[in-house]
């Protein structure tokens, strides 16, 4: 089975029975778990392309779609730069009718690189892989990007960020002043001051101002109540923009639910249409009810996040090699899918999912359960055992504390899973569970010993440097282990510069074995994408690109 085929094959997309026409509900309700942090695509990646839009993004079928330019020329000028010209399309506008400018895409480019910019999220990681913006004196719509990389990984990124406008945040135009090249060098140390204080303002605005976060998307916000639920519409304008033989929502409502058995009980219910990130215990509940009800739509996707139990290298207890192998031998993964999951997910041995077998390592085997290996370990690194509990020579216990998000029941079983394991070789283990904001500012901070917690990638994520890479491990960036070595930061970057698959495959599967080697983190497993959806929606289209599915994809009524 190719690559594709395995990707799209472990979905269960209920396409078949649709009706030629379909009379969609006028509303579209969505479970969250969480609150979005913001509005601000910046900071979150909650409302990809429904307030603001891509350039260009990927589709269900991982066809690259054009939304506010089409791609109307590629230049390579070596094997590692390339040239992507963009023309904006004629019906590309902000909501108040003003058309989406190359200034406001160069705008974006400039707030996402410069560092005095608080929050990223993760889908902006790629654009360190864009260099350059040209302008086109002579064509008002059309600009050129050059980006570094190879050909394949560059054209993925090329046009994949969402478009903020210029006007709104930006009026007295501060920025224009500075090229990308300068705003990507300044800090709080050398940045000119109307920049800092541009920034200052910038990272105060509320995060759910609206008078802010109006796009270019079809749907704007309506209302929003914290904690609770979020409520997005459509304007008269964009329902006149669709073709006939499509049809949106007219108001997509997001409704914050963070018991899953809860959620589970409001789509039965028919109180909400989409719930997502589902836990296999609720989804077996999903099956169960589905065989009576026919009501739903089940799904089961090729997830593109990995799980993993992690050190912050950076303590002196972590710092060990041995130490953290040691620590890895406790955990049984198999025995944990089959716990947690219920085998709704794949063993993995590091950041690459195994069903992209020619860039995946299977010469690596999955960390072998084996405390007795565990205890040789941790003597051979120095640590004693007393009969009670590991010591070093300064008298320093082998004990951690282990923080993850409290409302994930996952990884609450899991948590309780390597607690009991590490008592057995006697080294006690700490469970400190914490809301999911919370953990991520202490993981920023580097305030923390070992961490339960999750990255989601896609399958065209080939750069981990965010994730491995010596430049992330900086506080605010997202290496939250602090792992990097020359050799393991060489390779990252010659992946991300191979001028073929092949070559790329070489570099990837080096990295997998530097990290299974070091062992910085302990990779466990990919989650499969479970989705569950009313059937009033049968094209919803449902994804492996997160969150699994997309409430702006058109749903084709004939």
């Amino acid at each position: 089975m190719n690559q594709k085929l395995r990707l799209l094959g472990y979905s269960l997309l209920f396409l078949t029975g649709c009706t030629s026409e379909i009379d969609y509900p006028s509303q579209l309700r969505i479970q969250i778990n969480s609150f979005p942090e913001s509005f601000s695509p910046i900071k979150t990646n909650e409302f990809d392309g429904i307030i603001f839009q891509f350039l260009s993004e990927r589709d269900s079928t991982d066809k690259i779609v054009s939304n506010l330019a089409e791609l109307s020329e590629k230049i390579a000028i070596n094997d590692t730069i390339s040239l992507f010209g963009f023309t904006l399309k004629s019906s590309a506008k902000w909501v108040n009718g003003v058309p989406v400018s190359k200034e406001d895409v160069l705008f974006t480019l400039k707030l996402n690189k410069c560092r005095l910019r608080s929050g990223i999220s993760s889908g902006s990681f790629h654009l360190d892989a864009i260099k350059a913006f040209y302008r086109d004196s002579s064509n008002a719509r059309f600009f050129q990007l050059e980006t570094y990389g190879n050909p394949e990984y560059s054209r993925s990124v090329a046009g994949d960020f969402l478009v903020m406008p210029e006007h709104i945040f930006d009026p007295q135009k501060v920025l224009r002043a500075y090229s990308l090249d300068e705003i990507s060098t300044f800090n709080e140390e050398n940045a000119p001051d109307d920049v800092r204080k541009y920034f200052d303002a910038f990272n105060g605005i509320a995060p759910f101002d609206s008078v802010y976060f109006k796009g270019s998307g079809p749907y704007q916000i309506e209302s929003y109540y914290p904690d609770q639920s979020i409520s997005l519409t459509l304007s008269e304008t964009d329902k006149e923009k669709l073709p006939s033989q499509f049809q949106l929502a007219d108001r997509i409502n997001y409704v914050m639910i963070t018991d899953p058995t809860a959620a589970r009980f409001a789509l039965q219910n028919n109180e909400v249409d989409v719930i997502t990130q589902i836990p296999a215990t609720e989804f077996v509940q999903l099956e169960a009810f589905n065989k009576t009800s026919n009501t739903l739509n089940l799904f089961r996707l090729a997830g593109f996040k990995f799980v993993f139990f992690g050190f912050n290298t950076r303590q002196p207890k972590f710092s060990s090699k041995d130490v953290r192998i040691a620590l890895s031998h406790i955990i049984d993964v198999q025995g944990i899918i089959d716990a947690v999951r219920l085998g709704y997910a794949e063993p993995t041995v590091g950041p690459v999912h195994p069903v992209l077998s020619d860039l995946y390592n299977a010469d690596i085997s999955t960390y072998a359960y084996n405390p007795d290996q565990s205890r040789a370990l941790l003597e051979k690194s120095g640590w004693n055992f007393d009969g009670n509990n590991w010591k070093n020579d300064a008298g320093e216990t082998l004990d951690f504390e282990l923080t993850y998000n409290g409302t994930n029941p996952d990884y609450q079983k899991i948590a309780l899973i390597v607690q009991s394991e590490a008592k057995k070789i006697g080294v006690q283990v700490n469970l400190a569970p914490e809301e999911s904001g919370t953990l991520l500012k202490r993981l920023r901070s580097h305030q923390f010993e070992a961490v339960l917690y999750s990255f989601v990638g896609s399958p065209r994520a080939y750069d981990y440097s965010p994730l491995f890479h010596t430049a992330s491990a900086a506080p605010g960036k997202m290496n939250f282990s602090g792992f990097g070595t020359d050799e393991s930061d060489q390779e990252i970057e010659k992946a991300i510069l191979s001028t073929s698959r092949e070559e790329m495959a070489i570099h990837l599967k080096k990295l997998q074995q530097i990290l299974h080697e070091e062992r910085p983190i302990v990779f466990l497993y990919f989650e499969q994408s479970l989705i569950a959806t009313s059937k009033k929606f049968p094209r919803l289209n449902i994804s492996y690109y997160r969150p699994g599915y997309d409430p702006v994809g058109f749903y084709q009524t004939r």
